[in-house]
């Protein structure tokens, strides 16, 4: 063994080297933050699915849908007017009519065809007011013609 220059014994390697000395590093001084709010801490574990945005639960997937609109909404205030005027006689309101009948009557399934769609409730309201001032002029010239007015 070698001693070094304080009189210390000094190991060698079985190579015939003496071991690295570590190098002692200065301590650099912390920046010291003032006035600021502590940094949140997280304890225990996080479920890494979630920071990614999936569910542990299965969610209901909305999808936006457009539907073709089929004016069931202005035919049902069509028919409406159409069995207001309709008690003055046949004229041109009850064609109005024939065709918001005809127009609902063929949409009349929309509900079965295509599910959610806005205006699915009104089209039977539509058909039905739209009937009404087909028929009711002729029961208006029926009643006319019979008493004779």
């Amino acid at each position: 063994m070698q001693a070094d220059d304080s009189g210390n014994p000094v190991k060698i390697t079985p190579w015939g080297e003496p071991p690295p000395q570590a190098i002692p590093q200065p301590v650099q001084p912390q920046p010291q933050v003032i006035n600021q709010p502590p940094q949140p801490v997280m304890m225990g574990t996080v479920n890494p699915n979630i920071n990614q945005g999936f569910s542990p639960f299965p969610l209901p997937v909305q999808c936006s849908r457009t539907y073709k609109k089929i004016y069931a909404n202005d035919w049902l205030i069509m028919g409406i007017a159409s069995t207001i005027i309709g008690f003055m006689g046949p004229g041109i309101c009850w064609l109005i009519s024939l065709v918001g009948v005809i127009s609902m009557a063929t949409k009349l399934n929309i509900g079965g065809t295509e599910p959610g769609h806005p205006e699915a409730e009104k089209v039977k309201s539509a058909l039905i007011a739209n009937l009404v001032a087909i028929i009711l002029p002729l029961i208006v010239m029926v009643v006319m013609f019979s008493a004779d007015f």
